[in-house]
Order: C-alpha cells, then sequence, then structure tokens
C-alpha cells in the first residue's frame, strides 16, 4: 500500500511540468508541408485537452482527406512535441497521422508527417 501511495504521489509531482509544457502550445497553428510535390496547409487547434486538426485539402476519391480529427498529445517536453492525429476516430477506416515536432522557435514547430510509408517535412506556425 505505501509502494502504491508512493507512485501515485510521485506521478502526481511528475504531472505539473508536462501541463506547463503543453498550455505553451496551446493555440490556433497553420501547418505547412509538401508530398510528392503538392503543397498541403491545415489548422490545428490545441487545447490542454487535446484538440483538432483540420485539412483544407479536399478529394472526390478519399473520404479521409479534409475530415477533422481529434489530436492526442503523446508525448510534451521544453522543446518536443509528439502528437497523433487520430483519423480513425472520426472516420472508420482512415489512417492516423503522427506528427514529431521541435520548438524551433517562440511561434514555430519543425519536423516529420509520418503516414506509414509517405513521410514528409512539416512547419508549424502559431496564427
Amino acid at each position: 500500500m505505501k509502494l502504491l501511495t508512493g507512485l501515485i504521489a510521485l506521478s502526481l509531482c511528475a504531472a505539473p511540468p508536462a501541463i506547463a509544457q503543453q498550455a505553451a502550445l496551446v493555440g490556433n497553428w497553420t501547418a505547412k508541408w509538401e508530398t510528392n510535390g503538392r503543397p498541403y496547409e491545415a489548422k490545428l487547434k490545441l487545447t490542454e485537452q487535446g484538440g483538432t486538426w483540420n485539412s483544407s485539402a479536399k478529394s472526390r476519391r478519399d473520404a479521409c482527406v479534409g475530415i477533422e480529427a481529434p489530436v492526442e498529445t503523446n508525448y510534451v517536453s521544453d522543446d518536443e512535441i509528439t502528437m497523433n492525429l487520430a483519423f480513425s476516430k472520426t472516420l472508420q477506416g482512415c489512417t492516423d497521422v503522427l506528427l514529431r515536432l521541435k520548438k524551433t522557435g517562440d511561434n514555430t514547430l519543425t519536423g516529420a508527417r509520418d503516414v506509414g510509408s509517405i513521410k514528409a517535412e512539416i512547419v508549424l506556425t502559431r496564427d
């Protein structure tokens, strides 16, 4: 019982810095990337509880393109964030997208957009 109480106390002590780091990212962001020579743009709205991703792209052949997806933050540190764009939770059969980002300025995140075999460099700027 003492071990369990100690682990709970330790986890509570570790939580505030992560919350503060995520709070620093809260706001509206514009994401830009290029895939197969075509430029794309999306809006990311981050909250302390998660957020939403909405691309301006549309496709008649792919219902997953351009739908709003919930954002699940996986990891946050002072200069790095990893998040999952959970398209599969919006529409069955859609593929989730992993973003691995690093803080490169007060209002800029850069990194990689990973959709399995399709990877792209991505830049997010705070609106």
